[in-house]
């Protein structure tokens, strides 16, 4: 049997040897504690040493929803030990090369048992809005609390009523209280909801890429076709063959593609366009090298912001990461007309694009970036949906957040056990 007990090197993965290191060093402390039958059951001989669960079930194509949240869980790991439980393989062994926190596989529910009743988890994570993440919320000794994977205006899931299920929800900034608030009823949100900004953008990297001096360098990220009409936001089918030949066909910019990982999964015709997308600027770029087009499939997104001079992008999340760098913002209008869009908040302050503009698509991007008279717009609205920015200022509310959760889960349980006691 497999051994489901793995340790990854951190981003980046510069040393081999530290890897093996690393792997050996959390291995041999979680064998101590664990045994392993044939069934794929964890039995606990002692406590497990860890005080906050990571909770992922999901596929590796959803890799990018806990990925973003790696650094700052590595942070958090700094003063309460971190662990992350998946339940998929593929997803399972794509994350020990990318994180030295300690992993477990979970192929079975009971392993997943198994391990809780072994620990003394103060807090569970959970970055998606899964069914799966119930199968951890039975048990009542940990508080539970929901990330997300990024702030956007998806109302239909950033505002889900599935947030009562929840200890806490962290959310960015006011934006999403304000959200939360219009949209549910019977929902404390004083009581439930904490503001700590987006560490992500305290993430450091390095581009490791120069920008083309002698082109715009646009980056286009359209979102996937989404999983229900309310969330048709992706403009694949629509918008990307028309904004992809422009700039291919242009002396003076340089295309960036980032596709979303899950194009394609609910609409094949999707996935049919992103391919064709891909061939389009892959050929390009063999005819062109000096221009730079690229097909970007990096899973750490952040770099490639630093490089452009301009997004194009759908109603997502990748549109409120993109704002706090000033930076010309483009959000393209769904064609489909049953996707839900409120214009009231930021996207009333970016350039948007309808179909009907994409015969001068490239007319468009050179007159934003020269003349961006939306720029002050944006400055308001990142204060609005993320509070202070300012570097460390994020991060250092998630980590506050953390401890004020983990301080109130001591405090109950303590006070659950002397009542338990008095009763005995």
């Amino acid at each position: 049997m497999a051994d489901p007990l793995r340790t990854g090197a951190s981003l980046g993965a510069r040393a081999r040897r530290r890897y093996l290191e690393a792997r050996r060093a959390v291995g041999i402390k979680l064998r101590d504690r664990l045994s392993i039958d044939e069934n794929d059951s964890v039995l606990a001989r002692v406590p497990l040493d860890f005080e906050v669960m990571v909770y992922f079930t999901d596929p590796a194509v959803n890799l990018y929803q806990v990925r973003q949240w790696l650094y700052p869980l590595e942070q958090l790991n700094k003063s309460h030990p971190v662990f992350i439980l998946t339940r998929d393989n593929k997803t399972f062994q794509a994350l020990t090369s990318e994180t030295e926190l300690p992993i477990v596989n979970a192929r079975r529910i009971g392993t997943v048992d198994s391990v809780c009743q072994a620990s003394d988890f103060k807090l569970a994570m959970y970055v998606n809005q899964t069914y799966l993440n119930f199968h951890a919320m039975r048990y009542p000794d940990m508080l539970h609390v929901f990330l997300s994977h990024g702030e956007s205006e998806k109302k239909t899931y950033m505002a889900s009523n599935q947030a009562k299920a929840y200890d806490f929800v962290f959310v960015a900034g006011e934006a999403a209280v304000q959200r939360y608030r219009e949209n549910l009823v019977n929902y404390d949100v004083d009581a439930h909801l904490r503001t700590v900004g987006r560490p992500q953008l305290d993430i450091p990297h390095d581009t490791g890429r120069k920008a083309n001096a002698d082109r715009t360098t646009v980056l286009y990220a359209p979102t996937w076709e989404g999983d229900r009409p309310s969330m048709s936001y992706g403009s694949v089918e629509s918008h990307g063959s028309r904004i992809v030949e422009a700039f291919l066909a242009s002396p003076t910019h340089q295309l960036i593609y980032r596709p979303h990982p899950r194009t394609g999964y609910t609409r094949p015709a999707a996935g049919t366009a992103d391919k064709k997308l891909r061939e389009l600027i892959r050929e390009a770029a063999r005819r062109h090298p000096e221009a730079g087009h690229r097909v970007d499939l990096d899973p750490h997104f952040g770099p490639q912001m630093d490089e452009a001079d301009i997004m194009i992008c759908d109603v997502s999340a990748v549109a409120m990461d993109f704002l706090p760098t000033g930076k010309p913002l483009v959000v393209t209008d769904p064609a489909r007309p049953e996707a839900t869009v409120d214009r009231s908040g930021v996207l009333g302050a970016v350039y948007n694009l309808p179909v009907s503009q994409l015969d001068r698509v490239a007319d468009l991007v050179d007159g934003w970036v020269t003349d961006d008279v939306a720029r002050a717009d944006r400055a308001r609205w990142v204060e609005h949906y993320f509070g202070d920015v300012t570097p460390g200022a994020s991060m250092r509310r998630f980590l506050d957040a953390c401890e004020e959760a983990i301080g109130l889960r001591d405090k109950l349980v303590a006070a659950k056990r002397d009542r338990l006691d008095a009763d005995a």
